[in-house]
């Protein structure tokens, strides 16, 4: 927001309150952005303020709307993504079912899939990762997952039947 004219990129719409603004009069906004992009999580409508500058040689309805910290917005992470949607590999991790997109810095949970012969930990199947994206990201949906917080995601070997341990007298070992 350098405070020139407006020209917010992957909008749809900028509706400003009530129909017309005068010279030096501010307004709030809604934004809505194109689809696949958002405004920052954090963000609200209050957050941004429009401002009208006109000149006494414009014609009627010719004033530009300025804005100081303009809306922006960036590239929301995808639903249902891919391994290639986040920031960091894990070993052993076959899917992140996240099922929403997500706006930048929005943080939501996402349930881990392990590959065959592999399951995480018991009380450990989901993991809380932040949406990241920037004005470079450029398609829509194309944000990055980061982890949000300290536990990685992380996969163990399962214990199937055919490696009993040997106990005693012990024939038959069956898990319920």
């Amino acid at each position: 927001g350098d405070g020139s004219q407006i020209s917010v990129s992957n909008t749809d719409s900028i509706d400003l309150d009530g129909d017309s603004l005068r010279n030096g009069e501010s307004g709030g906004y809604q934004v809505s952005c194109t689809s696949g992009f958002a405004v920052e999580y954090s963000m609200t409508d209050d957050d941004y303020t429009f401002t009208c500058a006109g000149t006494t040689s414009d014609s009627a309805d010719a004033g530009s709307l300025t804005c100081t910290d303009c809306p922006v917005c960036l590239a929301k992470c995808p639903a249902d993504p891919s391994l290639s949607d986040f920031l960091s590999t894990y070993t052993y991790v076959s899917a992140i079912d996240i099922p929403n997109s997500a706006a930048k810095g929005e943080v939501v949970s996402g349930e881990i899939t392990c590959d065959d012969g592999f399951g995480p930990a018991v009380g450990y199947e989901s993991y809380s990762f932040m949406c990241d994206s920037s004005v470079n990201d450029t398609s829509a949906n194309s944000g990055t997952y980061v982890l949000s917080g300290d536990d990685e995601p992380t996969c163990y070997p399962k214990c199937y039947i055919t490696n009993k341990p040997t106990i005693g007298n012990v024939t038959f070992i069956s898990l319920d």
